[in-house]
C-alpha cells in the first residue's frame, strides 16, 4: 500500500511519476500539516504565525487514499509551502517532536521531491491521487 500521484487522467495503463509508501506519505503529512498545507477531517493544522491556515488550505482528507483531485492552484500553494518549510527548516522542527524517525535528510528527500511534483503540477491541470 502507498500512496501514488499523477497529472494524467486515471486510467489502467497511466504512468505515476510521484509515490510514496504509507510510512513516508505519514511524515510528509506531518509536515504539512505543521505548514498549515491540509487542516481538517480529524486532522488539526498547526497554524503558526509564520503558516497560517487560510483560505486555500486543503481538507486533510484529500491525502488519505485514492481518488483525490489537487488542482493547480492547490498543487501551487501546497509547493510554496512545502518550499518554505525546507527553506526554514520546518521539518526539522516536525521531527524535534519524535522520537524515533528515519533522520533529517531522508524526510527531507521526501518532501523535496513531493514538492517538485507539486511545482509542475501547478504548471499543468493539478493531480489526482490513485
Amino acid at each position: 500500500m502507498g500512496y501514488a500521484f499523477t497529472m494524467d487522467e486515471p486510467s489502467d495503463d497511466m504512468s505515476t511519476p510521484c509515490g510514496f509508501s504509507n510510512y513516508q506519505m505519514n511524515y510528509i503529512r506531518l509536515v504539512m500539516l505543521w505548514v498549515s498545507v491540509i487542516d481538517g477531517d480529524g486532522y488539526k493544522a498547526h497554524d503558526l504565525p509564520e503558516f497560517p491556515i487560510s483560505d486555500q488550505t486543503l481538507p486533510a482528507g484529500e491525502f488519505n487514499g485514492v481518488g483525490g483531485r489537487v488542482d493547480a492552484a492547490g498543487a501551487a500553494f501546497i509547493a510554496a509551502r512545502l518550499r518554505q518549510a525546507l527553506e526554514t527548516y520546518a521539518v526539522e522542527d516536525v521531527l524535534d517532536f519524535l522520537d524515533d524517525h528515519p533522520g533529517s535528510p531522508e524526510v527531507r528527500g521526501w518532501v523535496e521531491e513531493f514538492t517538485r511534483f507539486n511545482e509542475q503540477a501547478a504548471q499543468r491541470d493539478g493531480y489526482h491521487l490513485v
